[in-house]
Protein backbone atom coordinates (compact mmCIF):
# COMPACT_ATOMS: atom_id res chain seq x y z
CA UNK A 1 0.00 0.00 0.00
CA UNK A 2 2.89 2.15 0.27
CA UNK A 3 4.84 1.94 -2.78
CA UNK A 4 1.02 3.39 -4.33
CA UNK A 5 0.89 6.21 -2.13
CA UNK A 6 4.62 6.26 -2.97
CA UNK A 7 3.98 6.77 -6.26
CA UNK A 8 0.99 9.60 -6.59
CA UNK A 9 3.47 12.50 -6.15
CA UNK A 10 5.76 10.81 -8.98
CA UNK A 11 2.70 10.32 -11.47
CA UNK A 12 1.23 13.91 -10.86
CA UNK A 13 4.48 15.35 -10.95
CA UNK A 14 5.42 13.56 -14.21
CA UNK A 15 1.73 14.44 -15.59
CA UNK A 16 2.25 18.14 -14.80
CA UNK A 17 5.31 18.13 -16.61
CA UNK A 18 4.46 16.16 -19.85
CA UNK A 19 1.49 18.59 -19.49
CA UNK A 20 2.88 21.93 -19.95
CA UNK A 21 6.03 20.48 -22.46
CA UNK A 22 3.15 19.72 -24.57
CA UNK A 23 0.85 23.00 -24.29
CA UNK A 24 4.53 25.23 -24.55
CA UNK A 25 4.97 23.18 -27.91
CA UNK A 26 7.73 21.01 -27.11
CA UNK A 27 7.41 18.09 -28.94
CA UNK A 28 6.97 20.49 -31.93
CA UNK A 29 10.37 22.36 -31.37
CA UNK A 30 12.08 18.75 -30.87
CA UNK A 31 10.49 17.50 -33.82
CA UNK A 32 11.72 20.24 -36.06
CA UNK A 33 15.39 20.06 -34.20
CA UNK A 34 15.69 16.23 -35.10
CA UNK A 35 14.55 17.01 -38.44
CA UNK A 36 17.58 19.26 -39.07
CA UNK A 37 19.68 15.87 -38.65
CA UNK A 38 17.74 14.85 -42.26
CA UNK A 39 17.90 11.03 -41.14
CA UNK A 40 15.74 8.06 -42.40
CA UNK A 41 12.37 7.10 -40.50
CA UNK A 42 14.80 4.02 -39.72
CA UNK A 43 17.57 6.01 -38.94
CA UNK A 44 15.46 8.00 -36.80
CA UNK A 45 13.64 4.95 -35.29
CA UNK A 46 17.19 3.42 -34.09
CA UNK A 47 18.58 6.96 -32.74
CA UNK A 48 15.06 7.35 -30.35
CA UNK A 49 15.84 3.37 -29.81
CA UNK A 50 19.27 4.47 -28.94
CA UNK A 51 18.20 7.58 -26.64
CA UNK A 52 15.84 5.40 -24.62
CA UNK A 53 18.56 2.58 -23.65
CA UNK A 54 21.02 5.43 -22.78
CA UNK A 55 18.22 7.48 -20.64
CA UNK A 56 17.85 3.73 -18.79
CA UNK A 57 21.45 3.70 -18.27
CA UNK A 58 21.08 6.61 -15.50
CA UNK A 59 17.29 6.57 -14.59
CA UNK A 60 14.83 4.59 -13.48
CA UNK A 61 12.10 3.03 -14.91
CA UNK A 62 9.02 5.15 -13.65
CA UNK A 63 11.52 8.36 -14.40
CA UNK A 64 12.05 7.22 -18.11
CA UNK A 65 8.23 5.79 -18.97
CA UNK A 66 6.72 8.85 -17.02
CA UNK A 67 8.63 11.86 -17.87
CA UNK A 68 10.41 11.03 -21.31
CA UNK A 69 8.46 8.94 -23.47
CA UNK A 70 5.59 11.24 -23.13
CA UNK A 71 8.12 13.48 -24.47
CA UNK A 72 9.44 11.08 -27.23
CA UNK A 73 5.89 10.07 -28.09
CA UNK A 74 5.02 12.73 -30.67
CA UNK A 75 7.84 12.04 -32.46
CA UNK A 76 7.65 8.11 -32.38
CA UNK A 77 3.79 8.51 -33.55
CA UNK A 78 5.19 10.98 -36.42
CA UNK A 79 7.42 8.32 -38.07
CA UNK A 80 4.25 6.34 -38.86
CA UNK A 81 4.77 3.00 -39.82
CA UNK A 82 1.67 1.99 -39.63
CA UNK A 83 2.53 0.83 -43.94
CA UNK A 84 5.51 -1.58 -42.26
CA UNK A 85 3.28 -2.86 -39.69
CA UNK A 86 -0.04 -3.36 -41.39
CA UNK A 87 -2.17 -0.20 -39.27
CA UNK A 88 -1.96 2.46 -37.28
CA UNK A 89 -3.06 1.28 -34.28
CA UNK A 90 -0.91 -1.72 -34.25
CA UNK A 91 1.79 0.42 -35.27
CA UNK A 92 1.93 1.90 -32.04
CA UNK A 93 1.78 -1.54 -30.02
CA UNK A 94 4.60 -1.98 -31.87
CA UNK A 95 6.63 0.68 -30.99
CA UNK A 96 5.20 0.30 -27.17
CA UNK A 97 7.31 -3.43 -27.52
CA UNK A 98 10.66 -1.84 -29.28
CA UNK A 99 10.65 0.79 -26.01
CA UNK A 100 10.35 -1.49 -23.49
CA UNK A 101 12.42 -4.03 -24.73
CA UNK A 102 15.01 -1.08 -25.17
CA UNK A 103 14.26 -0.38 -21.53
CA UNK A 104 14.47 -4.41 -20.26
CA UNK A 105 18.19 -3.63 -22.63
CA UNK A 106 19.46 -0.60 -20.66
CA UNK A 107 18.63 -1.92 -16.97
CA UNK A 108 21.68 -5.22 -18.14
CA UNK A 109 23.93 -1.76 -18.76
CA UNK A 110 26.54 0.15 -16.67
CA UNK A 111 26.79 2.31 -15.06
CA UNK A 112 23.79 1.20 -12.73
CA UNK A 113 22.62 -1.88 -14.43
CA UNK A 114 19.57 -2.61 -11.97
CA UNK A 115 19.06 -5.68 -13.17
CA UNK A 116 22.82 -6.86 -12.69
CA UNK A 117 22.77 -5.48 -9.02
CA UNK A 118 19.94 -7.76 -8.25
CA UNK A 119 21.57 -10.97 -9.94
CA UNK A 120 24.86 -10.14 -7.81
CA UNK A 121 22.38 -10.17 -4.42
CA UNK A 122 21.35 -13.62 -5.68
CA UNK A 123 25.17 -15.11 -7.05
CA UNK A 124 27.11 -17.14 -4.29
CA UNK A 125 29.71 -15.64 -2.73
CA UNK A 126 33.17 -15.21 -4.76
CA UNK A 127 31.41 -13.89 -8.08
CA UNK A 128 32.68 -9.95 -8.16
CA UNK A 129 30.12 -7.11 -9.56
CA UNK A 130 32.70 -7.42 -12.91
CA UNK A 131 32.28 -10.74 -13.43
CA UNK A 132 28.31 -10.24 -13.68
CA UNK A 133 28.92 -7.09 -15.95
CA UNK A 134 31.19 -8.96 -18.17
CA UNK A 135 28.36 -11.91 -18.15
CA UNK A 136 25.57 -9.65 -19.57
CA UNK A 137 27.82 -8.30 -22.78
CA UNK A 138 26.62 -11.27 -24.41
CA UNK A 139 22.89 -10.76 -23.48
CA UNK A 140 23.00 -7.38 -24.31
CA UNK A 141 24.26 -8.33 -27.52
CA UNK A 142 21.54 -10.66 -27.94
CA UNK A 143 18.98 -8.04 -26.83
CA UNK A 144 19.86 -5.60 -29.57
CA UNK A 145 19.83 -8.26 -32.11
CA UNK A 146 16.14 -9.39 -30.99
CA UNK A 147 15.28 -5.41 -31.22
CA UNK A 148 16.72 -5.74 -34.80
CA UNK A 149 14.24 -8.93 -35.76
CA UNK A 150 11.19 -7.00 -34.05
CA UNK A 151 12.26 -4.08 -36.47
CA UNK A 152 12.50 -6.40 -39.22
CA UNK A 153 9.17 -8.47 -38.52
CA UNK A 154 6.57 -6.50 -36.37
CA UNK A 155 4.39 -9.59 -36.45
CA UNK A 156 6.41 -10.99 -33.76
CA UNK A 157 5.13 -8.39 -31.67
CA UNK A 158 1.30 -7.65 -33.64
CA UNK A 159 0.43 -11.28 -33.75
CA UNK A 160 -1.44 -11.95 -30.60
CA UNK A 161 -3.03 -8.05 -30.45
CA UNK A 162 -4.32 -8.99 -33.84
CA UNK A 163 -5.37 -12.38 -32.87
CA UNK A 164 -7.07 -11.08 -29.69
CA UNK A 165 -8.42 -8.01 -30.96
CA UNK A 166 -8.86 -8.30 -34.95
CA UNK A 167 -7.17 -7.08 -37.94
CA UNK A 168 -8.94 -3.80 -38.43
CA UNK A 169 -6.89 -0.45 -37.86
CA UNK A 170 -8.97 0.05 -34.57
CA UNK A 171 -9.70 -2.66 -32.01
CA UNK A 172 -12.86 -4.40 -32.58
CA UNK A 173 -14.12 -4.66 -28.47
CA UNK A 174 -16.90 -7.23 -27.49
CA UNK A 175 -19.94 -5.47 -26.01
CA UNK A 176 -22.22 -7.31 -23.65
Amino acid sequence: MQLIYATRPIVLGASVFSLSFHLVGGPDVIFDWISTFDLSRWELLAMLLAVVIVLGFVFDWIEVLLVFIPVLMPIFSELDFADHVGSAYFAQIWIAGLIALALQTSFLTPPFGYALFFAKMAAPKGINLSDIYRGAVPLVAIEIVLIAALISFPQLITWLPEVTLGPADTPQLIER
